[in-house]
Parts: structure tokens; C-alpha cells; sequence
């Protein structure tokens, strides 16, 4: 009886430490492809519309 019950006490522990290694790099898989992408400051509707507003000062400031 002991050893049925240490047999099964190993097999859930053997389990468990499957579990957390398919678990953990998993989660970090779906967090890393479904998580947007940040976009960068140049790149966003203020970043290009400072941009234009600069231009738009330069170009009346020079001519």
C-alpha cells in the first residue's frame, strides 16, 4: 500500500513539472503573438502631424 501511494505521489509530481514546462514557455508564445505591436512615436498620427506642422513653420518661416 505505502508504495502504491509513493508511486502515485511521483507521478503527479512528474506531472506537474510537465505541466509547468509546456505551461510557462506557452503563455509567453501567445502573450508575444497576440500582444499589438507598439508603434513608434514618428510613426503615429501626432508624431506625423507634429512632423507636418514643423515643415509647414519652416517652409513659411524661409520663404
Amino acid at each position: 500500500m505505502g508504495y502504491e501511494r509513493e508511486a502515485v505521489h511521483r507521478m503527479t509530481g512528474w506531472h506537474l513539472g510537465l505541466y509547468v514546462a509546456i505551461a510557462i514557455p506557452a503563455t509567453v508564445l501567445l502573450i508575444a503573438v497576440f500582444s499589438p505591436p507598439r508603434i513608434p512615436k514618428n510613426k503615429s498620427v501626432k508624431g506625423i502631424r507634429e512632423r507636418i506642422e514643423a515643415e509647414r513653420r519652416r517652409r513659411s518661416g524661409s520663404a
